[in-house]
């Protein structure tokens, strides 16, 4: 068998195995992890940088062939990044090791070449940079399996930012519902509050009410009543001789006179310790 059709065709297993992986992922963190563990399968390369940007953030994810951590950063695009998304224009050229020195301090490589793809979905933009050599070549035969690996990971993210828009929403919509909830257990506790505070005062007042009432029924019946009979002595007083008179109208008027007497120091007494006690409420009031 030719061995550039074995070669693709594992190379083709390879990705229906990325591609299935991909599908199964769930979070950015488990992208990552099944791009770092396939790309190998499916390119050769130094390095392997993906840049995405969304809603005017961006982030990084740079694969080394060392098998080192994937390099995650974010709002940092490197120069020639910057230029591929304003350009949107495909290159390949020499590699300058500066762009990676800090985390490849000693690589050597010979014929080193820089590539750099755009891609746009909609409201995503993709960027992908692959950095090879003679003993990692990648050639312009690669870039078919590129694509399909763009466009995959790019269904996938999109999905994975609608995913993460609708926890938001839901975790937002829960915030609110708890603070109404909260509100409402407030403004229960208020309404509450109030009613304790009107029963007190309707309770004070009825109190008040049924004092002013004993009172009121003092004057209108136990001080009205002996003061009527003096009046009525006093009117048939003249049809009586003197004698009379002192025997029997004077005697009744006296007792008419201290029964009444009686019943003003009562309301009096009363009255005063009424106002007493309000006062004293009023104070505890305040």
């Amino acid at each position: 068998m030719d061995h550039s059709i074995t070669r693709h065709r594992l190379l083709y297993e390879s990705f229906s195995r990325f591609s299935t992986y991909l599908s199964k992922a769930d979070g950015i963190d488990e992208i990552i992890s099944v791009m770092k563990t396939n790309l190998k399968y499916l390119f050769d390369f130094k390095v392997f940088r993906v840049l995405v940007v969304h809603d005017d953030a961006s982030r990084t994810l740079t694969f080394f062939s060392e098998n080192r951590d994937v390099l995650i950063e974010e709002f940092k695009m490197l120069p020639y990044e910057k230029a591929l998304l304003e350009n949107q224009i495909p290159f390949s050229k020499k590699y300058d090791p500066a762009l990676f020195n800090q985390q490849l301090p000693n690589a050597n490589w010979k014929n080193a070449k820089l590539w750099g793809w755009f891609y746009e979905y909609n409201d995503l933009k993709i960027g992908v940079s692959i950095v090879s050599d003679d003993t990692k070549v990648f050639d312009y035969k690669n870039i078919q399996i590129l694509n399909m690996f763009v466009d995959s990971l790019a269904v996938k993210y999109e999905r994975q930012l609608l995913s993460d828009q609708l926890v938001r929403k839901n975790d937002n919509l829960e915030e609110a519902l708890d603070l109404i909830e909260r509100k409402n257990r407030q403004i229960n506790k208020i309404i509450n509050q109030q009613k304790s505070i009107i029963e007190l005062r309707t309770k004070s007042i009825r109190e008040k009410n049924e004092k002013l009432f004993e009172l009121s029924s003092l004057n209108a019946h136990q001080l009205r009543e002996p003061l009527t009979r003096i009046l009525g002595l006093l009117t048939i007083a003249d049809v009586f001789t003197a004698e009379d008179l002192k025997d029997k109208i004077l005697n009744n008027i006296k007792v008419s006179a201290e029964e009444m007497d009686h019943t003003l120091r009562e309301v009096i007494e009363k009255s005063a310790n009424e106002i007493k006690s309000l006062s004293v409420k009023s104070h505890e009031n305040e």
